[in-house]
């Protein structure tokens, strides 16, 4: 594995690239001002989706915001169409993980419409997966679906199967929180297949998730267990922070509906540590779960799925 402090060394993996990228974050960052401050614009622009999905994945949500608002003004000063589309979309999503859904919208619409300028489909898909992803924040899950079913058209017309896999997943994780079981399967089975097919990790991280909730909903708590924690392993190595904390909460709702409470209770302790550490408001709905176990008497039976 090469040394992460050894720029001139290429990650072996995954897990060798978080670590690389955790120990030179500040200095790409830095990076990106300094190339601001040069004029370099097309640098900047670059810079700044080069380091997204890392910013993302680490709960460095701030400084996504600050680099792709930096790559909006750069790609505007370029006159780069497409350079600016991406900077847009890119920085909706960091809008829509601080939950400023409004800013997230409109950048989005701009985003969207650009990528409708240009005639690039997957473009447009992945706004449209975006869109699908700030409604579930809103719990609007039915209008969810339909821009998850536009998005996996645009895919398809655009050939991107990796983004058809990532929508039909999508729609599955919607369909489950509708009570859809049947459809969610379906879904969540297809892009579980595609995404192994392709070795998109995060991918499959995702899917993983999302058959672990739907298995939960179903009452087969030892296959949704073991769906979360395939789920937990990928994103552990994939350094995604937010994630890894998130599926922890559901797998701990399903050793709780399995009588497990000991086990619910260290798997919510530590997502409640990796959220506080991201600040991350999450960390007070694991808190309730706590205080949850700690009431005189829980019935398993009834235990909510809330997430």
């Amino acid at each position: 594995m090469p040394d992460p402090g050894d720029l001139d060394g290429v990650p072996a993996d995954e897990a060798a690239a978080a670590e690389w990228f955790a120990v030179h974050r500040r200095a790409l960052i830095g990076a990106v001002q300094v190339a601001v401050a040069c004029g370099f614009d097309r640098e900047v622009w670059r810079l700044a989706w080069a380091m997204a999905d890392h910013l993302d994945r680490g709960g460095h949500w701030g400084d996504w915001i600050a680099t792709q608002r930096a790559a909006v003004g750069a790609a505007e000063r370029l006159g780069d169409t497409a350079a600016l589309a991406l900077a847009h979309r890119s920085l909706s999503s960091g809008y829509i993980r601080s939950g400023r859904h409004a800013e997230a919208r409109r950048h989005l619409q701009v985003a969207f419409d650009l990528f409708v300028e240009l005639a690039d489909h997957a473009g447009a898909a992945r706004c449209q997966h975006a869109l699908a992803w700030l409604l579930e924040t809103q719990d609007r899950f039915a209008e969810a679906v339909a821009h998850d079913e536009r998005a996996l058209d645009l895919f398809r017309l655009a050939d991107d199967p990796v983004g058809q896999a990532r929508a039909l997943n999508s729609a599955g994780w919607h369909h489950a929180r509708l009570g859809h079981h049947d459809l969610a399967l379906e879904c969540c089975e297809e892009a579980l297949e595609l995404q192994r097919g392709l070795r998109d990790a995060a991918g499959v991280a995702a899917t993983l998730d999302s058959l672990g909730y739907v298995h939960h909903r179903l009452g087969e708590h030892d296959q949704a267990i073991e769906r979360y924690q395939d789920a937990l392993l990928l994103y552990a190595e994939q350094g995604d922070r937010f994630n890894e904390a998130d599926t922890s909460i559901r797998l701990g709702d399903a050793w709780a509906a399995a009588g497990r409470w000991d086990v619910a209770r260290e798997t919510w302790l530590r997502a409640v540590e990796t959220l506080d550490g991201l600040a991350h408001p999450k960390a007070a709905e694991v808190r309730t779960r706590l205080q949850g176990l700690d009431a005189p008497a829980v019935d398993a039976l009834r235990w909510p799925v809330t997430t």
